[in-house]
């Protein structure tokens, strides 16, 4: 598993093919980094940080929808 900045420059670079999609992605990666900061300014110890990232639920509205290619 790649580090997550890898992850989140490869969705960066899909924006022209998938604009809404990639949007939104990244709006929920922005959202995960920011309950790590807090966990980690907060010094959480582990079973805090899992009920954490249970507990919080993204502010954003569900993934756009994407149409499948059929072969």
């Amino acid at each position: 598993m790649g580090c997550h900045a890898h992850m989140r420059r490869k969705f960066f670079e899909a924006t022209a093919q998938s604009p809404r999609l990639v949007a939104w992605i990244l709006r929920q990666t922005a959202h995960f980094y920011h309950i790590e900061t807090r966990l980690r300014q907060a010094k959480a110890g582990p079973a805090l940080r899992q009920a954490v990232r249970a507990s919080e639920k993204p502010h954003h509205p569900p993934a756009p929808a994407v149409c499948s290619r059929s072969p």
